[in-house]
């Protein structure tokens, strides 16, 4: 029950995503997007009930991620996950991190790239 709370939350606030005109190129759409999901910590060590990801997935033939900033760097990228280490993502590839904060706590999320830079806000 707690994970379809936390999943139609998560929705919800990705509906109030969007782009921020004012630091994006002169591209009318991001390169990527950005979607959150969460599970439960691993041990009760861990800061907070639920380990929160921020999942990023090119939309383009290909885009170079330079760097990722959440809550004008507030909210730490604890680490990066999956096979593909590179920054470089062709259509539909995706990178997964882990927040040090809740993804109830992201209000922005600023994406460098090789086509410019992107702010989602939430």
């Amino acid at each position: 029950m707690t994970k379809i709370v936390l999943s139609l939350c998560v929705l919800f606030a990705l509906s109030a995503c969007s782009n921020d005109d004012n630091d994006s190129s002169a591209s009318d759409k991001a390169p990527v997007e950005l979607s959150f999901s969460t599970e439960e910590a691993p041990n009760e060590y861990y800061p907070f009930p639920y380990v929160s990801y921020l999942n990023i997935q090119s939309v383009v033939d290909h885009v170079s991620i330079f760097h990722v900033s959440i809550n004008r760097g507030n909210c730490a990228i604890y680490y990066w996950y999956g096979n593909n280490r590179s920054s470089n993502l062709k259509f539909g590839q995706s990178r997964r991190a882990s927040l040090n904060c809740q993804d109830t706590q992201v209000k922005e999320v600023v994406v460098d790239t090789d086509q410019g830079s992107y702010t989602f806000n939430f």
